[in-house]
């Protein structure tokens, strides 16, 4: 017997993989919230989760800190 699938189904594999978020190393992605290039490990990117449209990008640093972003497209505010 298995454990039950618990938790929320993966999305569709799109062009950031599945659930829209990746874990990248791109020196020509940014971090929204600082502008820091995302090449360190811990650099993620993703869409965003209100409008879909814009990738947000998140460096370790402002991820793990939760410095707040904002979607150029539709003004959505995350941690």
């Amino acid at each position: 017997m298995g454990r039950g699938g618990g938790g929320a189904p993966p999305g569709p594999a799109g062009p950031l993989g599945p659930r829209n978020h990746l874990m990248i190393a791109r020196a020509d992605l940014r971090c929204t919230s600082c502008g820091r290039g995302l090449t360190a490990p811990g650099a993620a990117a993703f869409l965003c989760p209100s409008c879909g449209l814009e990738t947000i990008g998140r460096d370790a640093r402002c991820r793990d800190q939760s410095v707040p972003y904002k979607c150029k497209n539709c003004g959505f505010v995350g941690p």
